[in-house]
């Protein structure tokens, strides 16, 4: 049995961060926590794309999370797959990583700047791999999009235009805390984009 799939079934001790019927997310220690499926999947080719799909949005929520309650300047989101890129448990996981202006870790690396024919060689390898993988082509994006349709006027409401705020942004509905009116870094202005 796997470690993960013991956390999962209750057999390992873990500090559940969140938990529903697909994924479980623990914390892994004070900068790190870690969301698993909880069918068992060894790595991410083995997944479901809804599978998938699901697990990334968990660990949206969770780096948005850090960054509003735990005042993070930044995540990393990690995914090992497979023993040579670093995978210890063999349970498919996404590491979300606190990340603060002067801490301490560093994940830079010095890739080998490769000349233009080594470039090519690769490229095909490449475009062969992708014909034996997509057994057809990837549908393109048409040149002329589909016009959106106008929603259906109600007779009783006034044309109003939809309010914005100081930033150009459309007002939020939802209890979303806003920004500060002194906060001009534009990677936290992204943060208002979170679900």
């Amino acid at each position: 049995m796997c470690e993960y799939c013991d956390i999962i079934n209750k057999k390992q001790k873990a500090t559940i961060f969140y938990e529903d019927e697909i994924a479980i997310c623990f914390i892994k220690n004070e900068k790190q926590l870690v969301t698993i499926p909880k069918k068992h999947y060894v790595i991410i080719e083995q997944i479901p794309d809804n599978i998938l799909t699901y697990l990334l949005m968990v660990t949206s929520r969770i780096s948005g999370l850090m960054f509003e309650a735990m005042g993070a300047t930044g995540t990393n989101i990690i995914i090992d797959n497979g023993s040579s890129a670093g995978q210890k448990v063999e349970h498919f996981s996404i590491n979300t990583i606190f990340r603060t202006e002067m801490d301490d870790f560093d994940f830079s690396w010095n890739p080998v700047q490769l000349s233009q024919e080594q470039l090519l060689k690769v490229q095909e390898q490449f475009i062969e791999g992708i014909k034996n993988i997509f057994k057809e082509p990837v549908k393109e994006v048409p040149e002329e999009l589909p016009e959106e349709k106008e929603p259906e006027k109600d007779e009783n409401k006034k044309d109003e235009k939809p309010k914005k705020d100081k930033n150009g942004y459309p007002d939020r509905e939802d209890d979303a805390p806003l920004l500060p009116d002194d906060v001009d870094d534009y990677r936290i202005k992204q943060l208002i984009r979170i679900p």
